[in-house]
């Protein structure tokens, strides 16, 4: 059997072993790089989410929303990554106008067909209501956020109660009917000058955060 000698170029030989770093630092950077494009993305929607939430208690305390994101890397067992993201609380702000007077005077405020009060959110648990349909039989073992009884509604609940009925967590009456006024929720908006022209004085929960 002919035998054929086989030779391989030093060229050859130093090219592979560089080709193959090469290549291997390309897909280390790239998978680097998208850790830390999705680490910064994570970052700046959850510090945006968090910034939301100061809109919901409608309360600035003139600090920024501060962030930290920890991931891990993909190639590097054991490697982690942290990104700080930054955002302004979303609360609004208030601006006097050029004559001086205070444009708040001028914001809409909300009012409910047969209420007394205006209130300045329109997320107040006056006007928000949270229904609950329970059974009547389990009503005696429910309390609201105050920890108060529930009774009969005055306007729906008149005579003998079973089955199916309706509460909330602000208040603490039992409805027999979804659509009572006592839970039934008409909301309309106005000026607070006029609110305050028609009597309407602030709601006592959502009132006092801005006035």
């Amino acid at each position: 059997m002919k035998k054929l000698r086989g030779s391989l170029t030093i060229e050859s030989a130093l090219a592979m072993p560089l080709f193959i770093l090469a290549v291997s630092i390309l897909i280390f950077w790239t998978s680097f790089l998208q850790t830390q494009e999705k680490l910064n993305a994570d970052a700046a929607d959850k510090a945006r989410e968090i910034a939301k939430l100061a809109y919901v208690t409608e309360e600035e305390t003139g600090e920024e929303v501060k962030l930290i994101e920890i991931g891990k890397g993909e190639l590097l067992n054991g490697t982690y990554f942290e990104r700080m993201a930054v955002a302004r609380p979303f609360t609004g702000r208030y601006y006097k106008n050029k004559e001086g007077g205070d444009a708040e005077d001028n914001r809409i405020v909300f009012v409910t067909k047969t209420g007394q009060v205006y209130h300045t959110s329109n997320i107040c648990s006056h006007i928000k209501i949270s229904v609950r349909e329970v059974d009547f039989s389990s009503v005696n073992h429910l309390r609201n956020k105050g920890g108060a009884k529930y009774y009969p509604c005055e306007y729906c609940a008149r005579g003998k109660l079973g089955g199916i009925v309706y509460i909330t967590s602000e208040g603490n009456r039992i409805h027999k009917n979804k659509t009572c006024p006592g839970i039934k929720r008409t909301v309309t908006t106005m000026k607070k000058t006029e609110a305050e022209a028609r009597g309407l004085r602030p709601c006592e929960r959502c009132g006092k955060i801005h006035d």
